[in-house]
Parts: structure tokens; C-alpha cells; sequence
């Protein structure tokens, strides 16, 4: 497996500010380092963020500490590549982009954010 992107998926009930800071923590750790973000309302969060291939064995350990579960191909993903970079020793020095999406499981309302018109 020499993976050109990762594309993780996750759940959580734990609070959203809370979450979105240990995943944040848990990426800086790994190694990672976050290029941008979206939010749809307060159901989700997709997290673009780039880490360096030698690094990737780290990144589930790290989130495995925030309490977020991830589904079941993302966790293989991350074992697989676990196995191979034990079973080869040597990884190419490059950055790996991905995603890690996360959706949060709760009670309330919609998250709803004013627009400010923009003239012209």
C-alpha cells in the first residue's frame, strides 16, 4: 500500500469545541499539520490536513486519545499501513494530503449562522 490520500471518517458524542481541540492536538502530535476546514452546521467537520508518511503510524494512536471513533475502513486503513511499514522498515520522505471527517452525535438545534450582506 503506498496510499496518495487518506480519507478518514469519525463519530463522536463528546461536546464539538471539545472534540474539534483534542482532534486538533491529536494531528500536531502525529505530526500533521491542518490546511483548512469546513463546518456543516454543528453536524460535521471535514479536517484537510497533510502529514509526512514517515509519521503515519502515529496518527491513530493520537486520535485514538480524543476519544473519537473512527469507522471501521478507516481504522483498517490505519492498521494496514501499520502492519506493511513494520513488516518493510524504510518509508519515502514525502507528505500524505487527507481528510478526516467528523461527525458529531447530539440534541441540538441546527447551528444557525448569520450572513452579513455584501454590497455590490
Amino acid at each position: 500500500m503506498n496510499p496518495k490520500f487518506l480519507q478518514l471518517n469519525g463519530m463522536t458524542t463528546v461536546e464539538r469545541h471539545t472534540m474539534i481541540e483534542r482532534v486538533k492536538a491529536a494531528l500536531a502530535a502525529s505530526g500533521a499539520y491542518i490546511l483548512n476546514f469546513h463546518m456543516f452546521s454543528n453536524a460535521s467537520l471535514v479536517l484537510e490536513f497533510e502529514i509526512p508518511l514517515d509519521q503515519l503510524t502515529r496518527l491513530g494512536p493520537a486520535i485514538h486519545t480524543t476519544g473519537l471513533r473512527l469507522e471501521q475502513r478507516s481504522q483498517e486503513l490505519l492498521d494496514e499501513w501499520d502492519q506493511q511499514t513494520a513488516a518493510r522498515g524504510a518509508v519515502e520522505s514525502r507528505d500524505l494530503p487527507g481528510t478526516l471527517q467528523i461527525t458529531f452525535i447530539h440534541n441540538e438545534p441546527d447551528l444557525i449562522i448569520e450572513v452579513p450582506m455584501v454590497p455590490g
